[in-house]
């Protein structure tokens, strides 16, 4: 009894010193969501997944942290709202965790819709992405990372833009890196949302191309995105800011490009983002305001 007495005070005193939050491990739990049966772009959704999959695994690593991976795919008739909300239900968040969602595949949405981000072409439905990003929120993790390689347009087109900004995951043991992979995904509270594209416009891919016997290609926002996290994960200040900013830049470069080869009409895709951050680094928007007041307590 009196070793049971003693047990309860030591976590009480625990409890009371120290934050809630540090009470628990550190996760990364990343959600992946991809049309890989799509004749038009289930190889190049394959591809996407496989390289988010891949860096984040890096990343986790670096930053000694356990990483919970749940995928849905059209491939194995998973991709349903209904398998993700089975993954959700089992994932075990702690407060101190980070939450990653990724959906590579056809998005779309109607002339009527006021909605800032498109439907998401599941199996068997279209998606509404807020009804996800709501799902995701829910779980109040201490970061959360949402993002949407696909058209926000009105009809679908494949387009193809050039190999410049082609991802290649280069996974060095690098002490710098390890360090920006704590600054980056665990000092940061809050939700970030990110789509390749904005209300009206199409996303963009790269091509097939042939690489040490495999086809390797994926989405350019995708490639862009990863490209540049890497780029300021080397650096000695990371900030999302600036990863999104640059981003931004190369896929609306990329775009352009596109658009005056083959004279579309439109304008560039330039990807849509939605945060809000503490500490703060990125402007705020109505929108996350309205989706993360349960965030506004863990400031």
């Amino acid at each position: 009894m009196r070793n049971i007495k003693f047990c309860t005070l030591i976590f009480l005193l625990a409890a009371f010193f120290f934050p809630a939050t540090l009470l628990y491990a550190k996760a990364i739990h990343l959600f992946l969501a991809g049309d890989t049966r799509n004749g038009r772009i289930g190889e190049s959704v394959g591809i996407d997944l496989k390289n988010v999959e891949d860096t984040f695994t890096y990343i986790a690593k670096m930053a000694k942290v356990p990483l919970h991976i749940k995928k849905i795919t059209s491939l194995d008739n998973s991709l349903t709202l209904g398998h993700l909300d089975a993954h959700l239900r089992e994932a075990q968040v702690s407060p101190d965790d980070v939450i990653i969602f990724y959906y590579s595949g056809h998005g779309s949405r109607t002339r009527k819709t006021h909605l800032v981000f498109p439907y998401l072409e599941f199996s068997n439905a279209n998606i509404v992405s807020e009804t996800v990003i709501k799902k995701l929120f829910s779980k109040k993790g201490a970061l959360s990372l949402v993002l949407f390689d696909c058209c926000n347009s009105y009809a679908y087109k494949s387009s193809a833009a050039d190999n410049t900004c082609l991802f290649r995951l280069d996974p060095i043991d690098d002490p710098q890196i390890a360090i920006n992979c704590e600054k980056l995904f665990f000092q940061r509270r809050g939700a970030l949302v990110a789509c390749a594209s904005q209300m009206g416009e199409y996303a963009t891919g790269l091509p097939f191309l042939e690489r040490d016997g495999k086809i390797a290609a994926g989405g350019y926002f995708t490639n862009a995105f990863l490209n540049i996290l890497f780029k300021k994960l080397r650096t000695s200040r990371p900030h999302w800011a600036s990863i999104l900013k640059n981003t931004k830049k190369i896929c609306r470069k990329g775009s352009r490009e596109l658009h005056k080869k083959y004279n579309w009409a439109g304008s560039p895709h330039t990807p849509l983002y939605a945060c809000l951050l503490y500490p703060r680094n990125h402007k705020e928007c109505n929108y996350m305001r309205r989706l993360l007041k349960h965030y506004r307590a863990q400031k």
